[in-house]
């Protein structure tokens, strides 16, 4: 006779983890339960869940770090599905750099944007500044044979005094992309 090695609390959470499953939800909502199954105990390590949930343990790693995203930067994505495991990772990273409170800041002067693409929210949680608007400041271009980028910009008297802020901005966007 073969016994069942899941406890009924661990039957009963695997029942909701599918029943969720089956609706497709966000990999935020996936996250938060998963994070809820290991603070409530139901399974002692990521590895054991993983086991039971019947995926990797990476894949629950990606799970909890989507689950860590404050909700004021999932805000400014104006769609919880707009987060990828790929962009949820991104700014893991992001916080790490700047801080969850630096972080939310910036999320919340930016409001919610789903007007902008996902990598253009990334570059002004990572900055804390503004959204550019359409008129063109800087124009970044590399050629093929060179190096380095050069920098364009019809206002450059204006921002040459700002070059060393600007550098650290575009390694703080790359940072964050990358």
């Amino acid at each position: 006779m073969k016994t069942d090695p899941h406890t009924l609390r661990q039957k009963e959470a695997l029942a909701q983890y599918n029943k969720l499953r089956q609706r497709k939800p966000s990999i935020i909502i996936l996250g938060r339960l998963c994070a809820y199954f290991l603070t409530g105990r139901i399974w002692r390590s990521q590895s054991e869940m993983a086991l039971a949930l019947g995926v990797s343990k990476p894949h629950v790693t990606r799970m909890l770090h989507a689950a860590t995203i404050p909700d004021e930067v999932i805000h400014t994505f104006g769609d919880v599905y707009r987060i990828s495991f790929a962009i949820a990772e991104k700014l893991v990273k992001l916080e790490k750099r700047t801080g969850r409170q630096r972080l939310r800041d910036s999320a919340a002067i930016l409001g919610a944007r789903p007007d902008l693409d996902v990598h253009t929210i990334l570059a002004a949680l990572a900055t804390g500044l503004p959204v550019p608007t359409d008129r063109t400041v800087v124009r970044l271009t590399r050629y093929n044979e060179e190096n380095y980028i050069r920098l364009y910009s019809p206002q450059l008297s204006r921002i040459s005094s700002d070059v060393p802020r600007l550098e650290k901005a575009i390694n703080a966007v790359l940072g964050a992309v990358l």
